[in-house]
């Protein structure tokens, strides 16, 4: 991006800035500076991820974009607008915890189950069942946590 284009940025950026006192209440509240923005534009059949600087009711200023051509977008050029942002952490940690879980615990049986040893041999191996169960639950609870993200889409006006 060379000077130029980006005083031009920074100007427009401040225009905006001075124009959003009265389009405040036409904004999407998800849509703050600093977020997460996936979109399309009618030119394109491409999805941009950029991170936002900020939203008007006729435009979007990006702070940047990798993929796009350039950082403002008239919202009648934009479509499939989305947010990125976290989702339900606790039903999604419980949710994996359950998968997990039940996960875990079929794998203790078949380790228990499995085991060929006589008598006190394959007492330990009973063991693995719940201890299973619990491992796996917390390996699934914790993926669930922390892949609790999703994209959420804005419609468009």
């Amino acid at each position: 991006m060379t000077p130029l284009t980006r005083a031009l940025h920074i100007f427009l950026l401040l225009i905006a800035l001075g124009s959003t006192s009265s389009r405040a209440a036409a904004q999407d509240p998800r849509l703050r500076p600093g977020a997460t923005i996936r979109f399309g534009t009618d030119t394109s059949d491409a999805l941009h991820v950029g991170q936002l600087a900020l939203a008007t009711a006729d435009s979007l200023f990006l702070q940047r974009c990798v993929t796009c051509g350039r950082l403002t977008y008239s919202r009648i050029e934009i479509n499939r607008l989305a947010v990125f942002h976290p989702a339900h952490r606790g039903l999604r940690f419980l949710t994996g915890f359950g998968y997990g879980g039940l996960a875990g615990l079929g794998l203790g049986l078949l380790a228990a189950i499995s085991c060929h040893g006589i008598g006190d041999e394959c007492d330990g191996g009973i063991i693995l069942i719940p201890f299973g169960g619990l491992l796996g639950g917390l390996v699934g609870g914790l993926i669930g946590y922390l892949t609790a993200y999703s994209w959420d889409p804005i419609a468009h006006h």
